[in-house]
């Protein structure tokens, strides 16, 4: 176990040496305890750096959606958006639940099911304004994964997978 001196030597030349007598290189693995140690310092000092920028990151997603749960998500240009959520439960064997919220200035709305193959299984329109669901029946469909998008105005709001099992 170890490195190639060779390798070593155009990062760290100063820890190779080169036994003239027996033509070979080796390498000083005690000057290279320090360099490692710090290494992995710095490596740390990222990974902290990184945890505290994600961790403020989800504390402040978590405060703008509590704040804007159902209602506008937008409060820079005071656009009021459609949202569709997951499937819950998901996979599911019998009924699933799918959550959405549909703007007061909804003209229309619907809910399309594909299969994996990218074939339109169902078209549900969506009469409800504001935060709503629909329920989606096990019974009429095959077990399998399937995709379901939420078109607002003619506006693909977003897509999501939901899996069926019996």
């Amino acid at each position: 176990m170890g490195f190639v001196a060779q390798e070593v030597q155009q990062v760290l030349p100063q820890i190779v040496v080169y036994d003239t007598a027996k033509k070979y290189y080796g390498i000083n693995y005690v000057a290279l305890i320090p360099v490692l140690v710090e290494a992995i310092k710095e490596q740390q000092y990222q990974i902290d750096s990184l945890k505290k920028l994600i961790n403020k990151s989800k504390t402040s997603l978590k405060a703008a959606v509590e704040e804007n749960e159902t209602t506008n998500i937008s409060q820079e240009n005071n656009i009021d958006l459609a949202i569709l959520e997951q499937n819950f439960p998901n996979p599911f064997d019998q009924n699933t639940q799918i959550h959405y919220y549909l703007p007061d200035n909804t003209k229309n709305a619907y809910i399309y099911l594909y299969d994996m193959s990218g074939m339109q299984i169902k078209s549900i329109p969506l009469t409800r304004l504001g935060k709503s669901s629909i329920i989606i029946y096990g019974s009429e469909l095959r077990p399998g994964m399937y995709y379901y998008t939420l078109v607002s105005d003619g506006h693909e709001v977003a897509t999501k997978k939901m899996i069926f099992t019996k």
